[in-house]
């Protein structure tokens, strides 16, 4: 009886793909909690703006295209990408401890992305045409809120829940 019980919680752990998505919603993961307040301070220079504790990055056509985008540890991060290649091909390193958001906005502005979340909600809004968000990835991070958001017949990036508290692909 007790072998039965420890196979009956494997299988509840395990994830499921449904069209090329991965879903592990990991039970052990917890419930979902208020995000951590990031602390702020002096706007970083790897920001466009900063509105109070968050980081804004603004990347027009080509404008963070093949690069890095670290956001700055102390502030929530929010990267919004317009225009074609915006973010094509971009890894994008959110904070550790702070909530994280991309939106894509056109053809193609996030193609290729990998955002790589923390601890924090972290999410992936695609907003253009069907490729907005073409052959992206969303990787959640244990025990965050994860999730996407596709509008205008956008199709979403693949998505590795590995664990997230909830995890909501498009």
């Amino acid at each position: 009886m007790k072998h039965l019980a420890i196979v009956v919680v494997l299988a509840a752990c395990g994830g499921d793909s449904v069209g090329g998505t991965t879903h592990d919603n990991a039970p052990d993961a917890g419930a979902c909690v208020a995000d951590l307040v990031a602390p702020g301070g002096t706007c970083p220079s790897q920001c466009t703006s900063c509105d109070g504790n968050t980081c804004k990055i603004e990347c027009g056509a080509n404008g963070c295209n093949d690069t890095t985008i670290t956001c700055p540890a102390d502030f929530n991060c929010e990267i919004t990408c317009t225009g074609g290649d915006a973010c094509d091909t971009t890894v994008v390193q959110c904070p550790e401890k702070y909530a994280c958001s991309m939106k894509c906005t056109a053809y193609d502005s996030c193609g290729d992305v990998i955002q790589h979340c923390g601890l924090g909600t972290c999410t992936m809004e695609c907003n253009g045409p069907t490729e907005a968000c073409g052959g992206s990835t969303l990787d959640c991070s244990p025990g965050g809120p994860c999730g996407t958001t596709c509008n205008s017949g956008s199709h979403g990036p693949s998505v590795d829940c590995r664990g997230a508290c909830s995890c909501t692909p498009c």
